[in-house]
């Protein structure tokens, strides 16, 4: 009898176990966001792309319906990023996928804004998209895009001067670390990537997604402690 008890507790702990690893459930089977694709330039700073990467595809062990996530570059050659480490995309403009939401890092060099083809594409695919996420001078690819055209936004320290003065239309906010405005998620970039990746998660998601993916990442997570500045014309898919 006492065996038999003992079994009874075992599975009852055996099932707890389990539901408190299941993924979080979601409103949609598919998910809001089927696609996020990270643009790989020459020159980008590791960190801006590896996390929010990270905090992404974490995601997909803690949520049904979490995206697809890919790096897509102009084209599917290896390139070096400002630290020196190489990496291939795993997509061409030509061959990469639908793109719900665009990812831009830190690799805005001069040559890369007067660069027509690269602008146009990010233009077109940022049109389509239903939310950006931009790091540091990202930013001013964005906007070199036409895509920050009357919205909030911010950027690293050393480029808030050069988007105001460049982009007279994009209204420049240096009192905060990540602002929202519209679809478009703009951060000052480097490890603060991390928070404005699981501050979206968390918007898309839910608070428990985003805890989830933080605790993961051995990171505290509270959204009233990131420098947000949430405009009154933000939105989510």
């Amino acid at each position: 009898m006492r065996a038999r008890r003992l079994l009874a507790l075992l599975v009852l702990a055996g099932a707890t176990g389990f539901a408190c690893a299941q993924t979080v459930e979601h409103s949609t089977s598919a998910g809001p966001l089927l696609n996020v694709g990270f643009l790989a330039l020459p020159g980008l700073r590791a960190a801006e792309l590896a996390a929010p990467y990270d905090v992404l595809q974490r995601l997909r062990q803690h949520v049904k319906g979490a995206p697809d996530v890919f790096t897509v570059a102009p084209r599917a050659a290896p390139l070096t990023s400002a630290e020196g480490l190489v990496l291939t995309p795993a997509h061409a403009f030509a061959d990469a996928p639908p793109i719900d939401l665009l990812v831009v890092p830190s690799a805005a060099r001069d040559d890369d804004l007067r660069d027509e083809t690269l602008i146009d594409w990010v233009r077109t695919v940022g049109q389509r998209a239903k939310l950006l996420l931009a790091l540091g001078d990202g930013v001013v690819l964005l906007a070199q895009a036409g895509l920050l055209d009357g919205l909030e936004a911010t950027t690293s320290a050393a480029e808030q001067e050069r988007l105001a003065a460049r982009f007279a239309r994009v209204r420049v906010r240096r009192d905060a670390l990540l602002v929202h405005d519209g679809k478009a998620l703009t951060s000052v970039g480097g490890a603060r990537g991390f928070e404005a990746a699981l501050y979206l998660v968390e918007r898309v998601y839910g608070a428990e997604a985003a805890r989830r993916v933080a605790r993961e990442l051995a990171l505290g997570w509270d959204v009233g402690r990131i420098g947000l500045r949430r405009a009154r014309g933000a939105r989510e898919p």
